[in-house]
């Protein structure tokens, strides 16, 4: 079983945002995504406890410019049984272009998400990565407006330690190339760091770090207003990809991406109650591609099953939907691996 939710911004905000659901909980959560630099932006972090027992855990906000920071009302914070909470970081940094947080828990087990509101009425949510992140993670991505960041904490918290080598690459339809605004990049200990991209059709980005406690989100841009942030994974021969269109009309998306040194021959199919069909897609070394048009608009808000019959992939919807013409609002999920 896979799991995950969609969400349609109500009130004075538009926009939809999704991500794929925790698949447990724990001490120790990284939230790279945030920022509180441009005026109307709000950032929060959302913590649930579901379990019967409170939870007691402590917040520490990294950027840019500023030291590490943990007041009083971020530490030791009680969270009761079967209840969530909502952090504001405006409240305690503002005006930083990143605004990341590490969260950790004294007592019982948790799960965390970043959750942004735009200005501008578009809204994203990224789920937080539990325990120490790996050191090359792939976030696929495309169908948005060119505009991607790429948000890097590292919560190290050794003082005058070594700083963490970063490299990339993007992935496009034609082969990888390096990302030009990690050339070179290192982050000292106990901050975060927003690195910019320009990127065309469906294109991925393929991060690995050379130090531990680094986590990383990619934050991309709809064509209209709306925004959408996606978590990295390793790749994996099998997935389900739930749908990220919030009604019609929309326009579906579904990317893989193959970060491997082989070909990944992927059989895609949709889960009941979609329609039979299935289509054959192979997504070569180092590149990204688009799940055929045909195949994606045969049923937008079912999920699809993804499965390799050779090599590894990561998968994401990132999709369109509502308003005249299935523009309006903008959304990306991360695809949940399957056990081998």
């Amino acid at each position: 079983m896979a799991a995950g939710w969609l969400s349609h911004a109500g009130g004075g905000e538009g926009g939809v945002a999704a991500e794929p659901c925790a698949p447990t909980t724990g001490g120790r959560w990284f939230l790279p995504d945030g920022t509180t630099e441009v005026e109307g932006n709000e950032e929060f972090v959302v913590v649930m406890n579901p379990f019967a027992r409170q939870a007691v855990f402590s917040l520490t906000l990294l950027s840019e410019r500023k030291e590490p920071v943990r007041q009083g009302e971020l530490t030791d914070v009680v969270l009761k049984p079967f209840h969530s909470a909502s952090f504001h970081l405006n409240d305690v940094v503002l005006g930083e272009r990143t605004v990341s947080t590490l969260l950790e828990v004294e007592v019982g087990r948790v799960a965390a998400a970043t959750l942004g509101v735009s200005g501008t009425g578009g809204i994203r949510s990224a789920l937080g990565y539990l325990g120490q992140p790996p050191s090359t993670l792939t976030f696929p991505g495309g169908a948005d407006s060119g505009r991607t960041e790429l948000v890097v904490m590292s919560a190290g918290t050794e003082a005058g330690g070594e700083r963490v080598g970063l490299a990339g690459e993007i992935l496009g339809t034609e082969g990888a190339q390096p990302f030009a605004g990690l050339a070179d990049a290192s982050l000292p200990p106990g901050t975060a760091r927003t690195f910019p991209a320009t990127t065309s059709g469906a294109s991925s980005i393929r991060l690995s770090v050379s130090g531990d406690d680094v986590a990383a989100v990619r934050r991309t841009y709809g064509v209209i207003s709306d925004q959408a942030a996606i978590a990295g994974a390793e790749p994996a021969a099998a997935w389900i990809v739930l749908p990220a269109v919030a009604g019609p009309p929309s326009l579906p998306g579904l990317l893989l991406a193959n970060p491997g040194t082989e070909p990944a021959v992927v059989t895609l199919s949709y889960l009941a109650p979609g329609p039979a069909q299935t289509v054959e897609v192979t997504v070569q070394p180092g590149t990204t591609i688009q799940a055929p048009k045909e195949f994606r608009l045969l049923a937008p808000e079912v999920g699809v099953r993804a499965e390799a019959s050779s090599g590894t992939f990561v998968p994401a919807s990132v999709s369109y939907s509502l308003g005249r013409e299935g523009l309006a609002a903008f959304a990306a999920a991360l695809g949940i691996p399957l056990p081998t």
